[in-house]
């Protein structure tokens, strides 16, 4: 899988960004789950690391995105 992907010019850590991105835009945006469960659903170590991310990201909190809407 690594040679295909590396064959296609993506890696498997972005991709695996890129979902997990994807992933939590649309779960803050369209549940009530918290953000604790969120960041362990996505495969984070706390919710601290999953924060990090999405603002990485997005460039706002995942708690600034679910006030937007």
């Amino acid at each position: 899988m690594q040679r295909r992907l590396a064959a296609a010019g993506a890696g498997f850590r972005e991709l695996l960004e890129q979902v997990r991105a994807d992933l939590a835009w649309r779960q803050v945006a369209r549940t009530d789950l918290s953000f604790a469960r969120l960041a362990e659903l996505l495969g984070y170590d706390g919710q601290a690391a999953f924060t990090r991310a999405f603002k990485r990201w997005y460039e706002m909190t995942p708690r600034e995105a679910r006030r937007t809407g």
